[in-house]
């Protein structure tokens, strides 16, 4: 999307340049040697500063007879959490003389621009470009503000300064570069380079499809010995997953989903609700190219947003929608009132992904307590999302008392939160515990998996 700057908005001032400054430093300099070295250096001092007044006079006149430089801005409508996009001004030059034009865009605050300001040559009748990178730090619907332009000739002595309004509106959605990235690989059979396990996408479902060579980790139980038997090598019965099955990719948007953490290459301070919001970006889209029936459940006090199973592109796209403006708050989640809904609505047996945290004994516990409601119909997968943060702290050794105390904090929060994975477990509900830049791939892998083992 381009926005194109009015050339004729906003006020020009005309501004002295450091050269300018520089010019009459070095005058006043020689004016203050003249007891010393006599009249000939007054002289050229007198020169030299009129030649500065004259070349100033003469720029501000080229300056103000010039017109302004044609300003457009090139941005994507739509952008993905934490990831970079390049914002193109174009200047154009419309008059007859060279100008050098010094840019400084006005994106939003929750682009992450590290540097937004650009400086080029535009020789006449011809257009200069100039590139800077913003990452999107948060989710929602933001608008750039004016481009403010100082241009001056190639004598630099004074410049013209103005701001043209060039307001344009871009989204930031959840993270859909892993579903083109995914799609990507997937046309190449090179999945593995993303972390997904190539073997899981095998399925056991019910319906035979074919015959291929035996791979590590089918399992002797898929080998058709009739064909090993004739070729002499491993042959694995190779079926297709089981369709439409149903998804329910399940959000807490609670108080210990509000944290937020920088982490990875990245290094752009994310919350763990955005990590689980870019996870349900790719758990939607693999589901639904596998022609699952894919819904979505997204709560925090009360039920924030309900997405009914469906299937497909519009599905995808409903989806997205819902994920957008979501965001995590303070308060605790009400499981039990959420769940209850849940097993009323969603009649038909289903996997409920429910990504959450359990860094808290007391919410683990609750958690547990009502998920009851859900795994007498449904399987149950729970994404914990950890605070890598801890791991590290319990790898270094402690040089002082602080160190120590919050080794032995960490170590009690890594044991409660064991326990509770323990007890998930022992009651028939499966988890996962990952760190935040993990939990993407390691959830698809699973989610694979579970359907590799026909387990919904």
């Amino acid at each position: 999307m381009k926005a194109v700057a009015d050339r004729k908005a906003g006020r020009s001032v005309y501004l002295p340049t450091p050269r300018l400054a520089l010019a009459i430093a070095i005058g006043a300099g020689t004016l203050a040697l003249a007891p010393v070295a006599g009249k000939p250096l007054v002289l050229l001092n007198a020169v030299w500063m009129t030649a500065v007044v004259l070349l100033a006079a003469y720029e501000l006149a080229l300056l103000h007879r010039s017109e302004r430089l044609d300003v457009e801005r090139d941005a994507s409508e739509v952008m993905s959490l934490a990831e970079p996009a390049d914002i193109c001004i174009r200047l154009h030059n419309p008059n007859a003389t060279p100008l050098f034009a010094a840019v400084k865009d006005s994106p939003p605050e929750e682009l992450f621009a590290s540097h937004a300001g650009r400086s080029a040559l535009a020789l006449p009748g011809l257009s200069a470009e100039l590139v800077y990178n913003v990452r999107p730090a948060k989710r929602g619907e933001y608008t750039f503000g004016p481009v403010s332009i100082r241009m001056s000739s190639q004598i630099g002595l004074i410049c013209r300064q103005w701001a043209q309004p060039a307001a344009q509106s871009v989204r930031v959605l959840p993270n859909v570069t892993t579903t083109r990235e995914h799609a990507l690989l997937a046309r190449e059979n090179r999945l593995n380079l993303m972390g997904v396990h190539l073997s899981r996408l095998r399925g056991t479902g019910l319906e035979f499809n074919s015959l291929r060579d035996w791979m590590p980790g089918d399992g002797m139980r898929n080998v058709e010995w009739k064909a090993t038997a004739r070729r002499r090598k491993l042959i694995a019965r190779e079926y297709e997953f089981e369709r439409s099955q149903n998804i329910i990719l399940t959000l807490d948007l609670g108080r210990t989903m509000a944290r937020q953490v920088i982490e990875g290459p990245k290094m752009i301070p994310m919350t763990k609700a955005d990590y689980a919001i870019n996870t349900s970006v790719l758990l939607a889209w693999v589901a639904t190219q596998a022609r699952d029936q894919v819904g979505l459940a997204a709560f925090g006090q009360e039920m924030q947003t309900l997405v009914p199973p469906g299937k497909g592109p519009g599905c995808f796209d409903r989806i997205m929608q819902a994920l957008t403006p979501l965001e995590a708050g303070a308060e605790e989640p009400n499981y039990r009132a959420v769940f209850l809904r849940l097993a009323y609505t969603v009649r038909r047996r289903s996997l409920f992904i429910v990504m959450t945290d359990l860094i808290d004994p007391v919410s683990s516990e609750s958690l547990l307590q009502d998920l009851h409601y859900l795994t007498a119909r449904h399987l149950i997968l729970v994404v914990a999302i950890s605070d890598y943060e801890l791991k590290d702290i319990l790898q270094k050794r402690p040089e002082t008392e602080r160190e120590l105390y919050r080794q032995t904090v960490a170590a009690s929060v890594m044991a409660d939160r064991r326990r509770a994975l323990a007890e998930f477990e022992a009651r028939g509900i499966l988890t996962l515990d990952v760190a935040p830049a993990e939990a993407t791939v390691a959830t698809l892998n699973k989610y694979l998996q579970i359907k590799r083992e026909g387990r919904i």
